[in-house]
């Protein structure tokens, strides 16, 4: 007598075989709970990061995502204890320990009150913008780079009256008449129209790159992989970008 399992074959059974050798190595059917880590900066995480989320929901329920914000530099050190799989934030100088993959070109605009000569200004310059008291951000916040550290490099003269972390808070003090402001289009709302004029700054300043960061040396787990590859896919897709009036 021949010991060990027989296997009978069941006809009825060979769709579900199919099915199963089909199935990709990334299915969701295929992959276990896990948690993946993901810091941004303060505006990407309000303003983008949410539809991200929704996103990875659907494709990868499985996967349990853990947010965490802060400004750039925060980010970045979160990423290099491994506190964060992955960081996502501007590209500004980025240390050789990390790799820095692009996801879109972030444009900027200025933010006035209603009714703000500047707003229906013509042929604006960045020195007519730095005539108006100006709220700022503050260093290794997303903006400081592409727009009031530039001034300060120039040595262009302007008056900074008040100095925050994200537009998000920024543009609640330029409704109130406290200063102009700028930063990415993506931090701007559709229903930012009723409180502040919004004007473009596309040629008057430059934009910057947003990407993922991890370390070189660390690479991510599968479930990490996943979300990121994920994250490109959204960003480019014509629904997702419905969401930004003014685009990224």
């Amino acid at each position: 007598m021949r010991s060990g399992i027989n296997f009978l074959w069941c006809p009825r059974a060979a769709p579900l075989v199919q099915d199963i050798l089909e199935l990709s190595p990334n299915s969701p059917e295929l992959l276990e709970e896990s948690t993946v880590s993901i810091a941004a900066t303060h505006d990407f995480t309000a303003h983008v990061l949410p539809y991200l989320v929704l996103a990875a929901g659907t494709h990868y329920p499985q996967i349990q995502l853990n947010l965490m914000a802060g400004n750039r530099t925060a980010v970045m050190n979160m990423v290099e204890t491994g506190a964060a799989d992955f960081g996502i934030v501007p590209k500004v100088e980025i240390p050789r320990a990390f790799a820095f993959d692009r996801l879109f070109m972030s444009d900027v605009s200025l933010v006035t009150p209603l009714g703000h000569p500047l707003s229906e200004a013509e042929d604006l310059t960045r020195a007519k913008i730095a005539e108006w008291p100006l709220i700022t951000w503050r260093t290794g916040s997303p903006a400081s780079g592409e727009t009031y550290d530039r001034y300060r490099r120039e040595r262009m003269r302007f008056k900074s009256v008040l100095t925050l972390d994200s537009l998000t808070s920024v543009k609640t003090y330029v409704a109130l008449g406290l200063g102009v402001a700028m930063g990415p289009n993506f931090a701007i709302d559709p229903w930012d129209e009723s409180r502040l004029n919004v004007v473009s700054l596309s040629g008057v300043v430059p934009g910057r790159e947003i990407g993922i960061v991890t370390l070189r040396d660390k690479p991510l787990w599968k479930s990490g992989k996943l979300v990121t590859d994920m994250i490109h896919a959204e960003v480019t897709s014509s629904t997702f970008l419905t969401h930004f009036p003014y685009g990224l």
